[in-house]
């Protein structure tokens, strides 16, 4: 992201989601940026002018929602408590001619532009009624010309609908606009999971882990939007998760972007049990429900003769009969036990992190070698619900990127 000097030719970063919030920041800037380097997790810094609000929990957490190798981060900040007095939100839906009604929000929400070359933070404006953000997590950033153009894009589905609401901001015009888009899932009845959005050329990405990617071109005057399952093992039900609960699901399953590729991994069911089944000595655990978890990567390609998004598969391997019993995991004197998923490696989708206990390790998966650990330095959240949720991988585009505020540690 930012360096003061560099020889590596791919620098790139683990940013923590959650930043610091301190008054001891240089006169003023409105961020501080210590970068370190993989697998140590690199913190953002923030004034109490930016995040004012004392932390309760995940509620009014700051959070960094996205991060771009031009240095530009996408931050949420709740401003302080809203107006306890006034009644609930009732706003139309001018898709279904039908009132809906929200209860009032406990704090008011602030979006900011941060960039680590300056240390500056600008606050975005709001979007003019009706329009509104509905979900941090489901807002993404995309960039133009090393983050001088810049697009910000929210989906929101419309409830027991086909329809959907794609509300963008544009630096060009420094306004909000919103377009009715086709939902291509709104015939399954659950919510979407606002678990993340990252983009890759052109195109945002929303996710959700339990059950597929929402994709378009939001610089488009007209985007489609498409969808992509993730891809399931001929035992799986639709919507179910065979690695853990819904709601600690990001232990287990993560998305991630290297070699410029769609990445999908999960920590429990391999993908294909028949072809690899003679290497386990107890079949019954090859599923998950013994001891030997499995890491399971795959990609994502688009084929021209189907025209449509495909899986491929890249990597499954063992905890049990090839990870932990490899002489740099025995040597690094780590407990054999299931770690949850961190990120991948930008440049090496070989290369995958994870977490266990206080630590962060990286394994490569061609030779199941540990090849780094060290232990993390995040404060937030706890050690028992820290995984792939609370950290962002991100290269830098250049060397040259030095910011004001930023060093590497």
């Amino acid at each position: 992201m930012a360096a003061s000097s560099s020889s590596a030719p791919n620098r790139w970063g683990i940013f923590a989601t959650i930043p610091l919030v301190s008054a001891d920041l240089p006169p003023g800037a409105d961020l501080s940026l210590a970068l370190a380097e993989p697998p140590a997790i690199s913190i953002l810094t923030l004034p109490r002018r930016i995040s004012p609000d004392p932390l309760i929990d995940h509620r009014n957490f700051p959070s960094v929602l996205a991060a771009d190798p031009s240095g530009l981060f996408l931050l949420h900040a709740t401003q302080g408590p809203t107006d306890r007095t006034a009644g609930p939100v009732v706003y139309g839906d001018d898709l279904s001619a039908r009132k809906l009604v929200t209860c009032r929000r406990e704090f008011v929400h602030g979006y900011f532009l941060c960039d680590a070359r300056s240390a500056t933070a600008y606050r975005l404006p709001d979007p003019d009624e009706p329009d509104r953000i509905l979900d941090a997590g489901n807002l993404g950033l995309l960039t133009r010309d090393g983050g001088r153009t810049y697009l910000l894009a929210e989906v929101q589905p419309i409830s027991g609908s086909d329809k959907a609401v794609l509300l963008r901001y544009s630096s060009e015009t420094g306004r909000w606009t919103s377009r009715d888009l086709h939902y291509p899932i709104g015939g399954v009845v659950r919510p979407w999971a606002s678990h993340g959005v990252f983009s890759l050329g052109e195109r945002l990405w929303w996710y959700d882990v339990s059950w597929g990617l929402l994709t378009c071109l939001p610089f488009e005057e007209e985007p489609e939007l498409e969808f992509v399952p993730i891809p399931r093992t001929a035992s799986e039900k639709l919507h179910s998760c065979p690695c853990t609960s819904r709601k600690h699901i990001q232990f287990s399953a993560c998305f991630a972007i290297s070699d410029g590729v769609v990445r999908f991994l999960r920590i429990g069911v391999p993908a294909r049990p028949k072809v690899v089944v003679q290497r386990v000595k107890r079949p019954a655990q090859r599923h998950g429900a013994g001891k030997d978890p499995w890491i399971v990567m795959y990609s994502l390609r688009f084929n021209e003769d189907s025209d449509s998004w495909v899986w491929n598969i890249d990597h499954e391997v063992s905890f049990e009969e090839e990870i932990w019993c490899h002489h740099t995991y025995e040597a690094s004197g780590l407990p054999k036990e299931r770690p949850k998923l961190a990120c991948v490696d930008p440049f090496n989708a070989n290369l995958v992190f994870f977490f266990l206990g206080r630590y962060i390790f990286s394994i490569d998966l061609t030779s199941a070698a540990l090849l780094k650990c060290t232990r993390y330095g995040v404060k937030r959240p706890t050690k028992e619900h820290m995984s792939s949720r609370y950290v962002l991988a991100c290269p830098s585009s250049s060397d040259d990127v030095a910011a004001c505020g930023a060093r590497w540690c």
